[in-house]
């Protein structure tokens, strides 16, 4: 936290700044005569300077409130982003440049506030300057258009920004390659000819060109472009000819046969013992490699010779590769001996078939057929064809947006090979070794599975090994959620890959019906955004999901020796996470398995499955819910009856937590039921109608996705909620209808502390009387501070969360002792804390603070607190390297409404709008 006084400078140089901007967007854009004239062709300028005299309140709004509160608000990104780019845009009226340069700038200020991030601040720079050279070409184009240059016949010619956006991908390889060397681009998995592709594709644009001006008075224009396509035909086809030698040359690939003759030849000049016998296990690796190839090559089938080949990196990859006549497979690992023989022979299996089945073949004429069409059309074959070929039917968006539309349609080709080498790999009988290796690979990569890169390969640290089995862990329990219930933004994520998902390949090795077919298994992530078409693959697929789950199972203890999960999990504590959840009563729905009722948490239990290690274990309830004759006389009663313990039937049931959706129900409680009016919860009725129906619905004869709208339709049509308002009246709500925030949470917290989220940190208050006003049905927080001040806050004025809360820690401000105390709570509370470092690898620790180490004199720099994390293992922890604490207290957080800017009230009211149970917003 900057000084008051500092802070106040800045603030009349933004104001200044934003100032200026608005008055040189009124005089040069607001004032010119019929900018706002109300017309079909004007409306754009309407609709985009309403935009931007909003985002500008909101920007003026939101460095007040840095100013006044020393502290950006949460919303202050976003809001900054947004000006940003309508900024550009009014500007520029150029979409493409406005997106870029919004982003490029963003970046900017991202790179400086994480450069304590060793990696991610180096890709962040590498972001920032690829965006900037593209909108600062750009801007310089926008510019000399203002000039009337550079406009050819009325229409703007945008060269400079388009050369620039071109060469884009170079800038990233170079920078990446001078800031973290070769690997960066095996990281990135940047191991395609495609890249050579596009370079040669330049110097034959160049060769063409050239020629076309000796030539100038012979060749026409139509004559020199299908001399370009001509030329990158050819140029496609040499690079598929040569891509082996050429990715070995790129990637560091030894052919094994060589490293084997080079090994002999080292060992016949040693003399030294302990030498020779590294060189003589290394020799009997590749010898092994070699073998294992050998091999599986006659369990395939295949007659023609595959050259293998070994990259030593820090990442675990193999690829097929190189020309029909030149087939090549590499192994890609930081030892051969990483991957288990097993599985190797299911990874080998499976590029092996795609050497087979001649795959690089296949794309290469696909990439020849997309240029034969373009040249029909006439269209740019490239970016570089789109820059430097003159005039182009249309904008560089345009050609972009149908790059991608393309590059997906062939992705779609290149799952259906991959979908096509995996069932010919289960034909061979490698079914369960690349079932293994790929949930061997999917744990590899689980820090980095939905943003396609995992930074941790970039630093030079190494994995420490507990969070080597949470990653494993996590990524079986990842698989298997996924197996049953894929999340649509985890399909969408997947679309722009070039492989199936894992956990699809994983089922269809083990699907013994086949019915995943490789085309089926191409498009799957687009069938399954479909709910009913979700449900119904889990069903079908119900014996393979089983393998699954014992083939992971195994897998994870036979990697980390554990015999019994269930007891590792126990030394772990983890029952604590679900803590606050036990002896509370629950409407649960499992629509998986047509499963409704209302019970009591009485237990979670741990079991020894790593896919599926835990299980809610119910007791059922009787609930009473008002008859129609005496509907309000009854409520007393009602709610007395519902939440006696008494009701609480002795037998108990086990509900899995991946299929089942739980509401909590505090009979009794005060809910809010919307922004203006809270009630009185009473009861939830389940029409006995409802469980003869479900009993249709598990009918097997009837299609899956049928009997789940039929689930779904009797859920609205047979549950209620009861709940009574302030004026005594009886309220009725359908299931479809969010429960939201339990008032009494609130309540509870009376005479304890609780959290003032407020100046970017949190503060310690104690709730010393919950006052209740308006009937009961409102409230006044009457609190203390550690001073003795005492403050009110009156519910109205105020946003209250509950159970989870955050800490982010900044760097020296004048809240650090707040910091401080927070973690002196804590501690004395013995609180199970998970704790972010600044890191990009072992980035996050969980346990319980012992000690907290400040020094007085260089408070942030030198402190420190000790933490004895749940592998009981005693870590020191510099405060200035923590990012951010998250923990789990019976409390509530608040906010002060009056003390958050516009934007962060809006922030609150959608997270209200997506969980309304967490987060009460008057």
């Amino acid at each position: 936290m900057m000084k008051e006084s500092r802070r106040t400078l800045l603030f009349g140089i933004y104001s200044f700044l934003l100032i200026a901007i608005l008055g040189l967007f009124t005089f040069f854009k607001f004032l010119k005569p019929g900018f706002f004239t109300i017309s079909p062709d004007n409306i754009q300028n309407i609709i985009i300077s309403v935009l931007f005299l909003v985002l500008f309140g909101l920007m003026v709004n939101e460095l007040f409130h840095w100013k006044k509160q020393g502290k950006r608000s949460d919303a202050f990104d976003l809001v900054l982003l947004g000006f940003i780019f309508i900024t550009i845009y009014l500007a520029t009226f150029d979409p493409m440049n406005s997106v870029i340069g919004a982003f490029g700038i963003f970046i900017i200020f991202g790179a400086y506030e994480l450069r304590e991030y060793e990696v991610l601040n180096k890709l962040l720079v590498i972001t920032a300057v690829t965006y900037n050279v593209i909108f600062f070409a750009g801007l310089i184009n926008s510019i000399l258009h203002e000039f009337g240059l550079l406009i050819v016949e009325g229409d703007k010619n945008w060269i400079i920004r388009d050369t620039a956006f071109s060469f884009a991908i170079w800038i990233i390889l170079i920078l990446g390659f001078a800031l973290f060397g070769r690997k960066y681009i095996v990281v990135l998995r940047f191991m395609s000819p495609e890249y050579l592709t596009m370079f040669l594709y330049i110097f034959s644009w160049l060769a063409v060109r050239g020629l076309s001006f000796i030539w100038q008075e012979s060749i026409n224009e139509d004559q020199q472009r299908n001399l370009i396509y001509l030329a990158l035909f050819l140029t496609n086809w040499f690079v598929y000819s040569i891509s082996g030698p050429v990715l070995d040359l790129m990637l560091g690939i030894k052919r094994v046969p060589k490293q084997i003759k080079n090994i002999e030849s080292q060992l016949e000049k040693e003399s030294d013992p302990k030498v020779k016998q590294e060189l003589e296990q290394k020799k009997k690796q590749y010898i092994g490699l070699q073998e294992l190839v050998e091999e599986v090559s006659k369990n395939v089938k295949i007659t023609d010779r595959v050259k293998v080949g070994f990259a030593q990196y820090p990442i675990l990859n193999a690829m097929a590769y190189g020309a029909f006549f030149d087939k090549r497979i590499a192994i890609i690992s930081k030892d051969i001996n990483e991957i288990p023989r097993d599985e190797l022979k299911g990874v080998v299996a499976h590029e092996l078939h795609h050497a087979k089945g001649l795959d690089t073949l296949i794309l290469s004429i696909i990439s020849s057929v997309q240029l034969v069409i373009f040249w029909l059309l006439k269209w740019p074959a490239t970016y570089y064809d789109y820059v430097f070929g003159g005039d182009q039917p249309f904008e560089i968006w345009v050609f972009i947006l149908i790059n991608l539309g393309i590059t997906l349609v062939i992705y779609v080709f290149i799952r259906i090979l991959e979908g096509r080498a995996d069932m010919r790999t289960k034909q061979s009988g490698y079914a369960n070794e690349l079932a293994k290796g790929l949930y061997n690979l999917e744990g590899f990569y689980s820090s980095g599975r939905e943003i396609g890169l995992d930074t941790m390969l970039l630093s030079e640290e190494k994995l420490i090994e507990y969070n080597r089995v949470e990653n494993y862990s996590t990524t079986a329990q990842y698989l298997d959620r996924n197996m049953l219930n894929p999340k649509p933004l985890t399909l969408l994520s997947n679309l722009m890959n070039s492989h199936p998902p894992s956990y699809l390949r994983i089922l269809a090795m083990y699907d013994e019906e086949n019915q995943i077919k490789p085309a089926r298994e191409s498009i799957l992530p687009f069938l399954l955004m479909a709910k009913g078409y979700r449900m119904k693959f889990a069903r079908n697929l119900k014996s393979a999901h089983k393998s699954y789950r014992i083939m992971a199972n195994r897998k994870f203890k036979s990697m980390f020796g554990i015999k019994d999960y269930a007891n590792f999990l126990n030394d772990l504590n983890k029952k604590e996470v679900f803590e606050l959840m036990l002896g509370k009563t629950y409407l649960h729905v499992d629509s998986l398995n047509f499963i409704v009722g209302i019970g009591e948490l009485k237990e979670i239990r741990i079991n020894d499955e790593v896919c599926e290690p835990y299980s809610y274990l119910f007791s059922p309830k009787e609930i009473t819910a008002p008859s129609i004759d005496k509907e309000i006389n009854e409520i007393e009663e009602i709610i007395r009856f519902n939440k006696n313990e008494t009701s609480t039937k002795r037998e108990t049931y086990t509900l899995q937590p991946e299929t089942t959706k739980l509401i909590e129900l505090d009979f009794g409680a005060i809910y809010q039921l919307s922004k203006s009016q809270n009630a009185r919860l009473v009861t939830v009725s389940i029409d006995p109608q409802l469980y003869e129906k479900l009993d249709d619905v598990k009918d097997e004869t009837v299609s899956i996705k049928k009997r789940y709208r039929f689930f779904r339709r009797y859920l609205k049509k047979f549950v209620l909620y009861y709940f009574v308002d302030e004026k005594n009246e009886l309220v009725k709500k359908k299931y479809r209808y969010k429960i939201k925030f339990n008032l009494n949470s609130i309540q509870h917290a009376e005479g304890k502390q609780i959290f003032l989220q407020e100046r970017g940190t949190l503060q310690l208050l104690h709730l010393r009387e919950v006052q209740k006003i308006n009937g009961n049905y409102d409230y006044i927080l009457k609190c203390e501070t550690e001073t003795g001040n005492a403050r009110s806050y009156p519910l109205k004025e105020i946003i209250v969360k509950k159970d989870e809360f955050g800490l982010q820690f900044h760097n020296p401000s004048e809240f650090f002792q707040d910091e401080i105390k927070i973690l002196h709570f804590l501690k004395e509370r013995h609180t199970r804390t998970t704790i972010y470092l600044k890191k990009a690898i072992n980035s996050v620790e969980t346990g319980y603070i012992s000690s907290l180490v400040v020094d007085s004199e260089n408070a942030k720099p030198n402190s420190f607190l000790v933490l004895n994390n749940i592998h009981g293992k005693k870590i020191e922890i510099p405060l200035r390297k923590i990012e951010t604490l998250v923990f789990s207290v019976d409390t509530i957080g608040i906010m002060n409404k009056s003390k958050m800017s516009l934007a962060e009230r809006f922030m609150q009211k959608i997270l209200y709008w997506t969980k309304p149970d967490q987060v009460y917003v008057p």
